[in-house]
């Protein structure tokens, strides 16, 4: 046999087990055109509840922000009561005498009873 025709069978032989490959694959692939449908309901249906969680979670977004708006309020009332409170406490030490050194009230009792300046 010529050449040529040696070639021309080996290639027919290839073209058999390409051939034998591809309906193989298309065989194998021909229930995922039946799972595409599915698949597209599926997406839909993940979208529709993604749309209705998202309405569901807006209120309690606008809720928490309210809340940290009113956390940070109250954080700042309360620093300041914080200082107050701070403040009436050193009052009541200078007043007291409890600094360790004679008091406001000590010194006027001092000045009302003629104790010791």
């Amino acid at each position: 046999m010529p050449e040529r025709v040696l070639e021309a069978l080996d290639e027919l032989a290839e073209l058999r087990a390409i051939r034998l490959e591809l309906t193989r694959v298309r065989e194998q692939t021909e229930p995922l055109a039946e799972l595409l449908p599915a698949l597209e309901r599926l997406n839909e249906d993940l979208g529709s509840r993604l749309d209705a969680l998202h309405e569901a979670l807006a209120p309690v977004d606008e809720r928490l922000a309210t809340i940290e708006r009113t956390t940070g309020g109250l954080a700042t009332e309360f620093g300041a009561l914080h200082e107050t409170l701070r403040g009436v406490q050193e009052d009541i030490k200078r007043m007291s005498g409890l600094r360790g050194e004679r008091g406001v009230a000590e010194r006027a009792r001092d000045r009302i009873v003629g104790g010791k300046e």
